[in-house]
């Protein structure tokens, strides 16, 4: 899949899918032929961001739509093409299977040409050491990501793919990632797969149908309809749509405006939050690509965030990205062609209230929950600014003219009460709602700082013996406080006087 930015790096990361148990009868290789027997559509999505468990809290937030996750990173390989010795992920792999989540190995070059065709040439060795560690991992199978070869490897890749499903058990899955291909180009990368000769060895392709505008190039939609669909009609010249899992982004892509400084850099949909909060941009819903854009403007003096290690200097900006309102209009696509089901590039990317309806999108249920998808009306951002509390809510997209309902988070902060979210001169509390207005809106946290306690004091009178080091290691204070507040001005004390101990 898509790292977040396109790096010439000489090493392969190797993914880890997880899918669900039930989706696969015992003994069936066909997780094509599962979605058949269930009726339910295949959901996958990849991770990458954060620690093992980030990565466990990404996937069980989902709230069970996905059944199968891949983090990166877990597998690497040398730029000869040969696996360095991967750790065991046994804790993540543990979970998922306590989930009933299956963990299927994805091989991924990282856009790296001489790597990926290492790999290719090397494919008896690469292939045993990968059957190996999925058996000693226990993981359930494995999902090829190769990309940037050339078509002069076209038969290299057919033969790996046939060498590796050879060397994985049955019951494991095989699967391979493709690039989107809607002008059915047999040049470039596109043409190093041989869709027809590589089917019977794989449970379906993924097609990465995003990056139709990347890093580089001119701005514009990461994924439009049309350059999906092209993508799918095409793929079906080639072979079954219970064996196609379209992807999708839960990534956008930024560009400057009049200038090349800033050409298409990935931006997280949290980073997009920020952004339109820092510099009051504009959302629109692009009716002819069914896509997202935010326009927006940093003027002298305004702050200047830094995404992806790239700090926004004064100008005019475009992000375009995949929002609810323009993923639900993908899928329907899936529905439209009877395809397998959906992919995602990546979790910890995503708007979290994707979740409340993606699974109700993705089967058909377009009712539930829509994004209404014939109102394109336009989508805006919900903010909550913790004002330097912690425990910050979830952002999420609405609608122009949609009730949008007030989080039940209440955040946290040491020394102050929480009394609400504040938003144009109104205070609102858990629960109440307000008329999402056609623009983005900030709800800031409003404090009432705790009243300082009064001290409290212990009367005490002194006893033979007693030294006020004593008093102070009995009372768990200091000799210092006991003076200051009995106004000593020596250590000097008398048996029958009476002190007052803090």
């Amino acid at each position: 899949m898509r790292p977040i930015i396109r790096k010439q790096t000489a090493i392969i990361i190797i993914c880890v899918f997880i899918s669900a148990w039930f989706l696969i009868p015992a003994g069936n290789i066909g997780q094509a032929e599962a979605a058949d027997v269930t009726n339910e559509k295949y959901s996958m999505a990849y991770v990458f961001l954060g620690n093992t468990a980030t990565q466990i809290n990404q996937v069980e937030r989902t709230n069970g739509a996905i059944q199968t996750v891949s983090p990166s990173g877990w597998f690497n390989l040398n730029v000869d093409g040969t696996l360095q010795t991967p750790a065991n992920r046994a804790q993540f792999v543990t979970r998922m299977h306590e989930l009933g989540i299956r963990v299927v190995v994805c091989l991924n070059n990282h856009w790296d040409q001489k790597t990926g065709i290492n790999a290719l040439n090397n494919a008896d060795r690469l292939t045993t050491q990968l059957a190996h560690y999925i058996e000693l991992y226990d993981l359930d199978g494995i999902n090829v990501d190769i990309e940037n070869v050339t078509p002069a490897q076209r038969d290299l890749y057919t033969k790996f793919m046939a060498m590796i499903r050879d060397k994985v058990p049955a019951h494991k899955e095989v699967s391979i990632a493709i690039s989107a291909n809607p002008t059915g180009t047999t040049s470039g990368w596109q043409g190093s797969y041989d869709y027809a000769a590589i089917n019977p060895y794989v449970d379906y392709f993924m097609i990465m149908t995003y990056d139709e505008h990347y890093e580089g190039g001119s701005a514009g939609s990461v994924s439009s309809t049309n350059f999906v669909e092209k993508s799918i009609q095409y793929a079906l010249t080639k072979t079954s749509a219970n064996k196609i899992v379209m992807g999708i982004p839960f990534y956008g892509r930024l560009w400057s405006v009049g200038n090349t400084n800033i050409r298409g850099i990935d931006v997280t949909n949290s980073d997009i939050d920020l952004i339109i909060k820092t510099y009051n941009g504009i959302t629109t819903f692009d009716t002819a690509t069914q896509s997202t854009k935010v326009e927006f403007n940093v003027k002298s003096g305004d702050t200047l965030l830094t995404i992806q290690g790239t700090r926004l200097s004064a100008g005019n900006y475009v992000i375009w990205y995949e929002n609810p309102q323009s993923i639900q209009a993908k899928i329907e696509l899936v529905q439209k062609y009877n395809l397998k089901g959906v992919g995602a590039w990546a979790l910890g990317q995503e708007n979290t209230s994707l979740w409340n309806n993606y699974s109700n999108w993705l089967n058909g249920n377009s009712k539930a929950g829509s994004a209404s998808p014939g109102n394109q009306s336009n989508y805006y951002s919900v903010v909550y600014d913790t004002n330097g509390g912690s425990g910050t809510p979830s952002n999420t997209q609405q609608r122009q003219g949609a009730t949008v309902t007030i989080t039940n988070t209440i955040p946290t902060r040491t020394g102050y009460t929480f009394t609400g979210w504040r938003y144009n001169g109104n205070t609102y509390t858990k629960g109440q709602t307000l008329t999402m207005p056609a623009t983005s809106i900030t709800l800031t946290a409003q404090w009432t700082q705790n009243p300082t306690p009064t001290p409290t004091t212990t009367t005490h009178t002194v006893k033979s013996g007693d030294t006020l080091w004593l008093l102070s290691r009995i009372f768990g204070t200091s000799v210092n406080a006991i003076k200051i507040l009995n106004g000593l001005t020596s250590d000097m004390i008398y048996p029958g006087q009476k002190l007052q101990i803090p």
